[in-house]
């Protein structure tokens, strides 16, 4: 009876914290009912336990948990060589220090660039690989830009990816 009470006890204040983790096992009312508070809340729930040789895991995370980082890979970090201006602007990154590529397509944030300046400012901007320059990508007009005249960093960027996840109920 005391167990009961402590849990309902919890269950009340289970919306102040951001994640829940159940590592016991314990009965399947509870632990719904514990989700589906987490769920409604948008707090991470991960239930998880080892079985002697076997174990399980689940999470859920709500209906709209922001991933940042969707591959888990890491972002590269490029030297730039030059910028060409033009309505394509052309930008040449300096692979020799580094064994990471670029994709052929995503977005890129500029740290550091001497005389284009106005990419320094920018929002993240969408790249494309140049198919005749594995070297080269273009990443829209530049034109109105100042003429390029050093620089450094561009620096791989995703946009958070939105995720819904279900309750331990549902699946």
């Amino acid at each position: 009876m005391k167990i009961i009470i402590k849990l309902l006890l919890y269950l009340s204040k289970i919306k102040e914290f951001d994640v829940v983790l159940i590592t016991e096992i314990m009965n399947s009312n509870i632990i719904h009912k514990i989700n589906k508070i987490c769920h409604e809340n948008n707090k991470g729930f991960i239930y998880a336990s080892s079985l002697g040789l076997m174990g399980f895991a689940f999470s859920d995370f709500g209906s709209k948990h922001k991933i940042l980082n969707k591959t888990g890979r890491e972002k590269g970090k490029f030297l730039i060589s030059n910028i060409i201006k033009g309505e394509k602007g052309k930008i040449t990154i300096d692979f020799s220090q580094t064994n990471k590529r670029l994709k052929q397509k995503g977005y890129l944030l500029f740290k550091q660039v001497e005389g284009m300046v106005e990419l320094n400012s920018s929002e993240p901007r969408f790249y494309e690989a140049n198919p005749d320059n594995s070297n080269e990508f273009f990443i829209g007009d530049t034109s109105n830009f100042s003429e390029y005249t050093g620089g450094e960093i561009a620096e791989e960027f995703s946009y958070p990816t939105e995720m819904e996840y279900k309750t331990l109920e549902e699946n």
